[in-house]
């Protein structure tokens, strides 16, 4: 849910930064705060007038969640322009707030769901006051900026919302193949998921060297990112029996099950990592537009695919269709980048040859 809120506007607030328009930059930083404000409304008020037994954790989820997404940009934006370590420091102490109340409560026979709340919420709340009083360069502003920079905001809010729509895989594995097998994919899955969190650690720092460096340059970077992944999936490919073996080395024999499951996803982690590069990188060049239509209509792919799989081979089958999709969205943003570059080369090649004749 968070990650569908933010809109993509720690994207666009990313390129705005890197492209000098500072208008912009406070503008989607006022966006996100009252997103942000409207969640927490909306939320609070839902868990109050439905009566719901946690109704308390669930508000300072809901808060937690609120302040969180309202910090991402700005994290983006302390990542890029000098604030990194306090950045890290704060993401870190959140950590440890949530963790450390929920063992706290543990030892002292209180509940663990409502003091993991509060701790989260406490974390929350830390991370989004100290970077609103660190990452101050941009003052919030209701007038929107005339320059055309909100062109390419729908495109990365629709980027951005079709990655997190991917994030059903596991509920739809649990309704399709049921709970059994919603626990082995999830935990498969929960065992690749440091790639994707390093994936999309390294994609902050990109988006501003990709929108201010030249296209052929950024062309070569994503070809070697993409060498390279391929060769590292043929090395998992050949070491595929012993990916079926460290399900259950790891997390014990009754996880023998998740084997093949986390053999398949393992094949689809070198395309999940470069997934998030490249999209920020493409979105940097200004194909926003390429990025949203892929991810969309791969999305859709996606949870058709992880449907079937898992009506076919449970757990394993949906992990299969995660691999095939994941790599089939890598190569359509791959060629899609191509034709973009193509087409922009023939008409720089164009132009240079029509002053040349007009010049003569």
């Amino acid at each position: 849910m968070a990650a569908f809120l933010t809109l993509g506007l720690p994207g666009f607030a990313l390129r705005a930064a890197a492209l000098k328009r500072p208008h912009a930059v406070a503008y989607a930083l006022t966006l996100n705060l009252l997103s942000s404000s409207g969640f927490l409304i909306v939320g609070g008020t839902w868990a109050v007038l439905s009566g719901y037994v946690g109704a308390k954790p669930a508000i300072m989820v809901a808060l937690a969640i609120a302040c969180e997404k309202n910090a991402e940009a700005r994290i983006a934006l302390g990542t890029q322009f000098g604030r990194a370590r306090l950045v890290n420091l704060l993401i870190s102490t959140r950590g440890f707030l949530a963790l450390g109340s929920a063992l706290a409560a543990i030892q002292v026979g209180l509940s663990v769901m409502d003091w993991y709340a509060y701790g989260r919420a406490a974390g929350a709340i830390l991370l989004g006051t100290v970077l609103a009083a660190a990452v101050r360069d941009w003052p919030l502003t209701f007038r929107r900026p005339r320059d055309g920079s909100l062109e390419s905001m729908l495109s990365l809010a629709v980027a951005s919302a079709a990655a997190a729509i991917r994030q059903l895989d596991a509920w739809i594995v649990g309704v399709f193949g049921g709970v059994g097998a919603a626990g082995v994919f999830g935990a498969a899955l929960r065992m690749i998921t440091p790639f994707d969190l390093l994936s999309s650690a390294v994609s902050v720092v990109v988006m501003a060297p990709s929108a201010l460096g030249d296209p052929e340059g950024v062309r070569r970077a994503l070809l070697r990112i993409a060498r390279w992944s391929a060769a590292a999936a043929l090395v998992l490919g050949a070491a595929w029996p012993l990916l079926l073996e460290t399900a259950p080395l790891i997390l014990g024999e009754d996880y023998r099950a998740a084997g093949p499951a986390l053999a398949w996803l393992a094949l689809a982690s070198p395309a999940l990592v470069a997934l998030p590069v490249t999209v920020t990188a493409m979105q940097g060049q200004g194909l926003g537009r390429r990025v949203a239509g892929i991810s969309a209509v791969f999305s859709a792919i996606f949870l058709v695919a992880i449907a079937l799989g898992t009506e076919q081979a449970a757990a394993a089958g949906a992990a299969a269709a995660y691999a095939l999709t994941t790599w089939l969205r890598y190569a359509g943003l791959l060629v899609s980048c191509a034709k973009s570059w193509e087409t922009r080369k023939r008409a720089t090649l164009v132009g240079q040859t029509g002053e040349a004749q007009f010049g003569e």
